[in-house]
């Protein structure tokens, strides 16, 4: 009998024999590549079959192959710097990505996956078919600018849909969370390992030539002695490392309180901010240690509007802000006890860099004119209003031109996303872009609101807060952080888990879990009815 629940499109029996015949066939094969004696060709064969048995594995259970394509997205970068950047590695994620769709919208079509509209998806169609229209631009000097342009800002949006069906139940939810949690502390700890001086490790001395600025980077400013390296972690570039520490970091703090709220044990999500908070310090991105203190506050304000009124969750806010305060001192305390010269260099770096009496300051150029000069830049050019094609602006168009031989776009891309926009989509762009980020805000603060009076109105605060930062004064600056494909797929993915908690707060809470009755100041229920 098939299974009903879970993602499986086969039954037990139906899968045990597929894989029979399947390791039957592998063992021929290997043996006659073997007896060829093409060592390269069974490592490749191997990894292709590999790949076949993992694509099986996940068209018969696609919650599996969610974990599986996260965890690939923190190795494929650490793959393509050792192997010399062969693009195939690129689309890789992108194949895994298309086989848990399929597998999920099978089941969808049998009735075995929850589905639901979300609230913005007006704006978000209206964006995509203008995204697509502008894909076949006349002004494109190359049709595959713009299947990259689609395939970088929408492809991952029905991860919206994954996410929701995910969790099934508050055990799915921890799951998630331990293992994305897990997962932040390896990225990070390599990070630190690197900026703590072992610069070339998992980060090969030798990179292919479009990574060596990237991967290489050095930070310097007038009042430090010397240059300091700043690590690139498992990833290519330290960009993309810094997105992902902010992403990860706003999500740990939410997940303290959520566990505490929950009397759930901590010490791993407390563990996760101080190695955290260490790796934003070392990683020498200005972005990421400011966006760190203002989501410190942003976070530590939402929880205690959240919290008004009851008396279960204030008693337990104080132990967590206590904690999370302690967790984070203690990590820069002992960075600055065992590394004190690094630690010196990396603080009058930030000091130069950020504060506004600092004669190097760049904070206000940085968040107010330098974007503002670069959207101005899009008016010089001729047609703006009508755009220059999907793609021709956006993160990845130099593969385009070097590996395809396409010829360059005819409006060079600018440091301003929303001029971006309009360099690919023309003026409607910009204000469709606007119309669906806030669309986003608002259903995620809505669905927030509902939660106020639960455990996990913690979490769906600190989703929000991301969302609303990568999707307006983010894009703001940079289309980039959007366009990076691990911000894309996880903010998709936990807007769709956002949308999923009112329906796992509805749910008996096990006696192990449940509120103390002489905490609660009103009943949960009556959060979830506001």
């Amino acid at each position: 009998m098939r299974a009903r629940v879970g993602g499986t499109l086969a039954s037990p029996k139906a899968v045990g024999a597929i894989f029979l015949v399947a390791a039957i066939w592998l063992a021929y094969e290997m043996g006659q590549w073997v007896l060829e004696g093409g060592i390269h060709g069974l490592v490749l064969r191997t990894a292709m079959l590999a790949g076949m048995a993992i694509a099986l594995a996940v068209l018969v259970r696609w919650r599996n192959g969610i974990l599986l394509f996260l965890s690939w997205l923190m190795v494929e970068d650490l793959v393509r710097k050792y192997m010399g950047n062969p693009m195939y590695v690129y689309f890789v994620k992108d194949a895994l990505l298309a086989v848990i769709y399929v597998s999920y919208f099978v089941g969808v079509a049998r009735g075995r996956e929850r589905v639901f509209r979300p609230g913005f998806w007006v704006p978000l169609v209206a964006l995509f078919f203008l995204a697509l229209g502008q894909a076949f631009n006349p002004r494109s000097t190359s049709v595959f600018y713009g299947a990259m342009g689609m395939k970088i800002d929408f492809y991952y949006v029905p991860l919206i849909f994954l996410g929701f069906s995910f969790l099934r139940s508050r055990e799915d939810l921890d799951r998630f969370l331990a293992f994305s949690f897990k997962l932040s502390i390896l990225v990070a700890g390599v990070g630190i390992i690197q900026g703590l001086g072992w610069k070339n490790f998992l980060n090969p001395a030798t990179l292919a030539p479009e990574f060596r600025s990237l991967g290489q980077l050095v930070r310097w400013a007038p009042g430090m002695e010397q240059v300091v390296s700043a690590p690139p972690s498992v990833f290519v570039s330290q960009g993309r490392y810094a997105n992902y520490l902010v992403l990860m970091f706003t999500l740990a703090l939410g997940g303290v309180a959520y566990q505490v709220f929950r009397r759930r044990p901590a010490k791993l999500t407390y563990l996760t901010l101080a190695v955290l908070a260490t790796a934003i310090f070392l990683a020498g991105s200005k972005g990421a240690l400011v966006y760190g203190i203002l989501t410190l506050a942003g976070v530590g304000m939402g929880l205690l509007w959240g919290t008004r009124g009851q008396r279960w969750a204030s008693a337990r806010l104080g132990k967590i802000m206590r904690r999370s305060a302690v967790a984070l001192a203690a990590s820069l305390v002992l960075l600055l006890a065992l590394y004190p010269s690094l630690a010196g260099r990396w603080s009058t770096y930030y000091y130069e860099m950020l504060w506004p009496d600092s004669s190097s300051s760049v904070l206000a150029a940085r968040t107010g004119s330098y974007p503002l000069n670069e959207f101005e830049k899009v008016l010089e050019y001729s047609g703006w209003e009508w755009g220059y094609g999907t793609g021709t602006a956006s993160l990845g168009m130099q593969y385009v031109t070097s590996l395809l031989k396409a010829p360059p776009p005819l409006a060079p891309a600018v440091e301003n996303g929303f001029g971006d926009m309009m360099i690919e989509w023309g003026v409607l762009g910009p204000i469709l872009w606007v119309m669906m980020s806030v669309g986003v805000v608002l259903t995620a603060w809505r669905v927030t609101k509902r939660l106020a009076a639960t455990p996990y109105y913690p979490l769906a605060f600190s989703i929000t807060w991301f969302a609303f930062w990568v999707l307006l004064p983010f894009t703001w600056g940079s289309v980039t952080t959007y366009q990076n494909y691990i911000v894309n797929a996880y903010l998709w993915m936990l807007i769709g888990v956002l949308c999923r908690l009112p329906d796992l707060a509805s749910q008996p809470e096990r006696a192990v879990y449940a509120v103390p009755a002489r905490l609660l100041a009103e009943p949960v229920a009556a959060g979830l009815a506001r």
